[in-house]
């Protein structure tokens, strides 16, 4: 795991998954989802589409906040990380500050990237195919959604209306779905992870979410386990601009390893929001 895996995929896996009663059909016994859940799901997504063509004019402000404890419960690490964030690029995240305390398990920074003027960068060739095949690369949370199978791989239940960032909103309930198999590590994640989220009656876009994992999830290798994940987001209420809007989120993280276990709280906040503006070129 790295700092711009988090950044962007953890979270935003975070905050589109986040436990139910299983409906059954009455003639066959088969597991189904509440289809009142997925009309409500299907508006979400609509929602988050059109969302990530308006975003393409803007960005935002992130900071990431990861404090490590050990078993007494004494803090031992710390890192912070500021960066711009622009939904739609193939690197998403520009790092812009950072500071550490201690040795922080997990956060590694990537070897610094080449200019985009650079000749192997010129070469689309040599390209990661993540940056030259539009129909596989993850822009959006909407395509996150496609990739994963979210709508058929989960059981969805309508539960009853609840006010969630000062406005009334939609609340769905989801677990995995029984006996469906796991391809990717993303996969199995999905196959241990419970949650609801906060769906706004104005607008239909997700202003609060939460999760926890129902059984460890196998990591790096066989011998590493996540066995605690519990996450929350929610947007801020009122805002001036429905579209520009900022928001809070946390997890709480357990990994164990044979000899050693390392236990992590995180915090993100989005900020700022402004005007697009390029990426900084790196220096060689």
């Amino acid at each position: 795991m790295d700092l711009l895996n988090w950044n962007w995929r953890g979270w935003c896996l975070l905050v589109l998954t986040g436990s139910l009663i299983l409906p059954t059909t009455a003639k066959t016994g088969e597991i189904t989802s509440d289809p009142e859940a997925l009309v409500i799901f299907d508006a979400t997504l609509e929602k988050l589409q059109s969302r990530a063509v308006a975003m393409k004019k803007w960005q935002y402000y992130q900071t990431l906040t990861t404090r490590q404890f050990d078993a007494s419960g004494k803090m031992e690490a710390q890192g912070t990380w500021r960066s711009i964030y622009r939904q739609g690029d193939s690197n998403p995240v520009e790092l812009i500050g950072e500071s550490r305390e201690g040795k922080l398990s997990f956060f590694h920074r990537k070897k610094q990237e080449k200019p985009a003027s650079s000749p192997e960068n010129s070469d689309p060739s040599k390209k990661n195919p993540d940056e030259t095949s539009s129909g596989d690369r993850i822009e959006t949370l909407g395509d996150l959604v496609k990739k994963y199978g979210l709508r058929d791989r989960m059981l969805w239940k309508h539960l009853p209306e609840e006010i969630a960032a000062g406005e009334p909103a939609s609340v769905i309930q989801f677990s995995p779905m029984p006996g469906l198999k796991s391809k990717s590590r993303e996969d199995r994640l999905l196959t241990v992870l419970s949650g609801k989220l906060w769906v706004s009656k104005i607008d239909s876009s997700v202003i609060k979410t939460e999760g926890r994992l129902e059984s460890p999830w196998s990591l790096f290798w066989v011998i590493a386990r996540m066995t605690t994940l519990e996450f929350r987001y929610e947007a801020e209420a009122s805002p001036a601009n429905r579209l520009l809007r900022r928001g809070e989120g946390a997890a709480e993280t357990v990994v164990v390893f044979p000899f050693n276990t390392v236990r992590q709280k995180h915090s993100l906040s989005i900020e700022k929001f402004e005007r697009r503006t390029p990426r900084k070129k790196q220096a060689e």
